[in-house]
């Protein structure tokens, strides 16, 4: 199978998952576990404006010592201006 082909299968298996970056960590934690999401888009009326992973949780959460209960997205989020070329 071509890699193009693979590639397709992949993302069409793949369930997208977007939250408000004023959710807290322990909800986005519990949504991506629950959809078994590696990220979650963040969007605030209805434009993307930053994504978590499950690795930003570990790091900017958990190692850090914030409690995930009052831990606000928005707080541990990369921001979309972050993920363009050049910023």
């Amino acid at each position: 199978m071509a890699l193009s082909q693979q590639l397709s299968d992949t993302m069409r298996r793949m369930t997208l998952v977007s939250l408000s970056p004023d959710n807290t960590v322990h909800f986005a934690a519990r949504i991506m576990s629950e959809y078994q999401a590696d990220v979650v888009l963040l969007k605030k009326k209805g434009c993307v404006v930053g994504m978590i992973t499950q690795r930003d949780l570990a790091a900017r959460v958990s190692a850090l010592g914030r409690d995930p209960e009052i831990t606000a997205l928005s707080a541990v989020m990369t921001a979309t201006a972050n993920l363009r070329p050049g910023h």
